[in-house]
């Protein structure tokens, strides 16, 4: 490798600290220097957080995205959850055995544990940097995955 090569490869790796222009990895908590936060965000992390509910997938999914970094995660419940809190509600409702003060509370709580007890999770984790990919579930991810990594990102 030429030197002139070098040089054009190492600021590609390296960015300025913007409070002393420092150069920083781009994945630096803080500048070594002046110890000021890194405030980098990924061109691509930063169109993803501006555009990712134009996203089309089948579930909606929170999002957080920091320097290089983006990750998400998205929580549901099964058709058979939702049928099974009715039956619990009605339940609780019509039954003689909840009508005194208690029996309300506690048929609630049993309705918050089995519903939390039911979630389910799919998550993603992407490095623009180092170009990692880590998904629990690379169909249902896959419309992120092709806009984080898409060649014109």
């Amino acid at each position: 490798m030429n030197e002139s090569t070098q040089q054009i490869a190492k600021p590609a790796q390296l960015i300025p600290c913007q409070t002393c222009q420092h150069l920083i990895g781009p994945q630096a908590e803080t500048c070594p220097q002046c110890g000021s936060p890194n405030s980098w965000m990924h061109p691509v992390v930063a169109k993803a957080m501006s555009s990712a509910d134009k996203l089309t997938v089948e579930r909606r999914f929170q999002y957080w995205g920091k320097g290089a970094e983006v990750w998400g995660e998205s929580v549901y419940h099964s058709p058979v959850a939702y049928l099974v809190m009715v039956g619990i509600l009605v339940a609780i409702l019509f039954s003689s055995l909840f009508t005194s003060i208690f029996g309300p509370a506690l048929g609630g709580v049993g309705m918050v544990i089995y519903w939390r007890s039911t979630a389910k999770k799919e998550t993603f984790r992407a490095n623009l940097v180092t170009g990692s990919w880590e998904s629990s579930n690379e169909k249902f991810w896959l419309p992120v995955h092709t806009f984080l990594f898409q060649p014109s990102n």
